[in-house]
This record gives structure tokens, C-alpha cells and sequence, in this order.
């Protein structure tokens, strides 16, 4: 291993860093042209049923490989990169463009905290692709005035800070919430400093929260208001994940009121990389029932 590979991962166990360079060998990025974007995504996994893995804030696919690895034994897996769009209904958009070019028809959706609101979208305005859902660690699409507030307010300041800024403290607000088993803290603090220094860039950041607004702004339910789409939704959130309140639970209901909703002891907001048995079990056991 060079030292070139190393750099940014001193101290972290050499197994972690094995595993890391395995993932990108193995998972290379395909690559497609979407209304004069080019998108890149990854697809893997042998099984007859695909899985759409729409990844959080960290926006690219690869950073969700915790996720891959966990379902590409039995689902075949595509797992888009989010170009820097400004629009939610441009970034859905894509992610149909992207499953047209796996001549994918119908998937089964996972989303990951921002990929939760993104697949709430996806159902929106591609019902008849989604299978079923999977919303985890997300919030439900509902009015709420403040987010919408805050995502103006933080796109602002994003707006006029330098972009070694900008990075740096997105990185910050992110680190908290990537809630990992102890033996990987270090990986991943490792991790995200590559993704933030030379993946992302201040447009993704602006991205984020203009999406954001823009989800808050037309694809957000109204109290009492449900979904028009009827198929199997699974809620899945961690037992110290701050999303996990009672708002939020009521919401989930609200808006999906077949929604199972499934909390998993001591796992945070990723609760994936925090309880990853408990986690695979419940989502395939979920995915697998006819």
C-alpha cells in the first residue's frame, strides 16, 4: 500500500483501509448524460430483485458502501452519486433517467436520512416504480415553517463563505450525526476528510439545501394529508436518532398510514454502520415478504 493511499488514514487499522480500496476496486462508477449532467452511479449485486439505494448528505455513492456491502449478496444494487442540482424534482428526475439506463422498471427504494426526502419524492412523481420503500433515519415531508427558514438561512451564508469554509464546517455539522460502532470512529473521521476535501465541492453544499427548500417548498404534505401511493412502507430509525420523535412518528402515520415503523435499540441516526446486523435483518425481512 503506498504512502499516497495512506495519507489522511494514519492510525486506522490496516483491515479498514484494506476494505476501503477493496470497495472502490470492485464497484467502479458507471457514468450517463441526464439533460446535459452527467450522472455516476454504482451498480452491483447479482439478485433478480433490484434494491435503489439513495444515500444522505454525504451525496455520493460510494460513501454508502456500508449499505452495499450489506445488500449486494441478495439484491442487485444501484446506488446513484447526487450531481449538484438545484432542484429535488431534477434530482428524482435523474434517478429515473439512471434506472431507464439499467432498464430497471420497478425497484425497491432505500432511503437514507436526505435520501428519505428524496425517495418521498421519488414516490411522488414515479409511483409506479417503487416497489416498496424503505425511509430510514429520515423525517417525514411535512409543513414544518422553520426548516424551510433554515435551509434559506443556510444557503445564504453558504452562498457567501469561501469554499475551504464552507467544507469545513459542513463537515463539522455532518460528523456528529454519522453514527458508527467505536472500532470505525476513526475510519470514518478519516473518511469523511477525503470526501469533503476531494469529492464534494461548495456546489454540492448548495445543492443540498436548495433541494432541501425546494422539497419543503412542493412536495411537502399538509396536516392530515396522505400519500396517493399505497404500497408497503417500512420506517426505520435508531433509538438515539434524533429524528426519532413523536412529530415525527405521527407524521410517518399520517402521511403513510401502512407504514410499519421499527426502532432498533441503541443504534443513532446511521443506524446501519451502528447496529448493521440488527439493521440487514430487519430490511431484508421487510424487502423479502410477499
Amino acid at each position: 500500500m503506498t504512502t499516497s493511499v495512506n495519507r489522511g488514514y494514519e492510525g486506522v487499522p490496516q483491515e479498514q483501509m484494506e476494505r476501503l480500496l477493496k470497495v472502490r476496486s470492485d464497484h467502479p462508477c458507471k457514468r450517463i448524460n441526464v439533460a446535459g449532467v452527467e450522472w455516476e452511479y454504482i451498480s452491483c449485486g447479482n439478485g433478480t430483485e433490484v434494491l435503489l439505494l439513495l444515500t444522505g448528505g454525504l451525496r455520493v455513492a460510494e460513501a454508502a458502501f456500508g449499505f452495499i456491502q450489506m445488500f449486494e449478496g441478495t439484491y442487485r444494487v444501484i446506488a446513484p452519486t447526487y450531481p449538484p442540482l438545484g432542484t429535488m424534482g431534477e434530482l428524482v428526475d435523474g434517478i429515473a433517467a439512471v434506472l431507464d439506463a439499467e432498464q430497471v422498471s420497478e425497484a425497491f427504494v432505500l432511503g437514507q436520512s436526505y435520501g428519505g426526502a428524496v425517495a418521498q419524492v421519488l414516490v411522488q412523481r414515479y409511483p409506479s416504480r417503487v416497489k416498496k420503500v424503505v425511509l430510514s433515519g429520515t423525517a417525514p415531508l411535512i409543513v414544518v415553517r422553520w426548516k424551510k427558514v433554515l435551509n434559506s438561512l443556510l444557503l445564504a451564508i453558504a452562498a457567501l463563505l469561501p469554499e475551504r469554509v464552507v467544507m469545513s464546517i459542513f463537515r463539522r455539522i455532518v460528523s456528529p450525526v454519522v453514527t458508527v460502532q467505536e472500532s470505525e470512529r476513526a475510519f470514518w473521521e478519516a473518511y469523511l476528510k477525503e470526501l469533503f476535501r476531494r469529492r464534494l465541492t461548495k456546489a454540492d453544499i448548495l445543492s443540498h439545501f436548495q433541494t432541501s427548500r425546494d422539497a419543503q417548498t412542493k412536495y411537502v404534505y399538509t396536516r392530515g394529508e396522505k400519500s396517493s401511493w399505497s404500497g408497503d412502507v417500512l420506517v426505520i430509525w435508531g433509538e438515539n436518532d434524533h429524528l426519532r420523535t413523536e412529530r415525527c412518528r405521527r407524521g410517518m402515520l399520517e402521511i403513510y398510514p401502512q407504514a410499519q415503523i421499527h426502532v432498533i435499540a441503541g443504534g443513532g441516526h446511521t443506524v446501519a454502520m451502528s447496529e448493521p446486523v440488527k439493521y440487514a435483518a430487519a430490511v431484508k425481512g421487510f424487502l423479502g415478504k410477499r
